[in-house]
């Protein structure tokens, strides 16, 4: 949370980076977009606390729920994306990376699971 510089900063962000979710799984941009409006929002703002000190730790640790849906679209959408091309040589595929299809399919049952 080193990156904001409240609480109200970090609900912001949150709201924010849902409704780019959002908006990519109704079909209002395409995922391409998606990615590039995202940002890297887990990484870039430190959402695991690494960079926190204990007082930002608590309000992490208070929006968990929420924060929630970006480790996982951080981890399983973001962090294995590949572009298409490059997802058919084996050794993408040997370290488990994924094209846009498959990780907008990701993103969807992701989306389906945490936001309303």
């Amino acid at each position: 949370m080193s990156n904001l510089a409240s609480e109200i900063d970090l609900l912001e962000a949150l709201s924010a980076h849902d409704d780019f979710v959002r908006r990519c799984v109704r079909g209002e941009i395409e995922f391409r977009e998606f990615v590039r409006l995202y940002d890297d929002f887990w990484w870039r703002f430190a959402l695991d606390g690494h960079e926190s000190d204990s007082a930002e730790r608590l309000v992490l640790e208070r929006h968990a729920n929420r924060i929630l849906l970006h480790r996982k679209i951080a981890e399983e959408v973001i962090g294995t994306l590949a572009s298409a091309s490059d997802v058919t040589q084996q050794s993408y595929q040997r370290a488990g990376r994924i094209g846009p299809q498959d990780a907008f399919e990701r993103l969807q049952r992701i989306a389906s699971e945490f936001l309303d």
